[in-house]
């Protein structure tokens, strides 16, 4: 009885204390991110043209010798919206063959802006002899703004550029159609010369539409997977002999 018991507490002893290495199998999961053609809804839309429209007219009295008015219709493809508007203006003084030397070729750069609701532009004259006659030194006059019109300047004072008394201005109208109309005026009583814009509109026409189409798209996307991967590990060797 002694001898079996000093045997088997030997073999547990011995089999707690040696480990036996073994291969396991071991699972885990990783994402893995692959791609699939699937149908998505999408919002296209149609936006506005822009088109450009150049407009060359002369201010000058043809009522009562110091007032003048007219208009001037510009056509375009599709409705107007809004237009940006740049150009220049140059006056002439030299008419009906009698050469006035004073207010003659004086220059000068509009920069505005107009649709249905407002418009402005601002005037930035260049220097000239804006003084009055009879003083040679150049003034060159700082620029201003002119809400409610398109296009606008004063003209020339023998009394000097401060009265600001004397004008050519133009509106322009008719946005929302496909015509915009110029009406322009004129007021001289001193030194009347003609002046020449040469203006150019760079408008928004049509609208805006926007409509949900369905097309095909790569997306990427994740899905679970799962992978084995081997592993050595260890266990009793008593456990080892059971387990055969």
């Amino acid at each position: 009885m002694l001898t079996a018991f000093v045997v088997g507490g030997a073999f547990l002893i011995y089999g707690f204390t040696v480990k036996v290495p073994y291969t396991a199998t071991i699972p885990y999961t990783i994402l893995e991110t692959y791609e699939e053609n699937v149908p998505v809804v999408v919002e296209r839309c149609t936006s506005e043209s822009q088109f450009n429209h150049k407009a060359d007219f002369r201010a000058q009295p043809n009522y009562l010798k110091n007032q003048g008015f007219g208009l001037l219709s510009l056509k375009f493809p599709d409705v107007v919206n809004k237009c940006k508007i740049g150009g220049y203006w140059i006056t002439d003084n030299h008419l009906y063959l009698q050469p006035n030397q004073y207010c003659h070729e004086a220059r000068g750069n509009i920069e505005g802006y107009a649709d249905r609701f407002t418009q402005f532009t601002v005037n930035d004259a260049e220097a000239f002899d804006w003084r009055g006659i009879g003083q040679s030194n150049l003034f060159d006059p700082a620029a201003e703004r002119f809400d409610g019109y398109a296009a606008y300047t004063y003209l020339c004072d023998i009394r000097g550029y401060d009265q600001k008394t004397h004008y050519a201005r133009a509106r322009v109208s008719g946005f929302g159609t496909k015509n915009l109309i110029i009406n322009w005026e004129y007021f001289d009583d001193n030194t009347r010369p003609a002046v020449d814009f040469h203006i150019e509109f760079s408008c928004d026409l049509g609208s805006s539409t926007c409509a949900q189409v369905t097309e095909n798209r790569i997306v990427e996307k994740q899905r679970a997977v799962t992978k084995y991967k081997e592993e050595t590990k260890y266990r009793f060797l008593i456990f080892d002999w059971f387990s055969r």
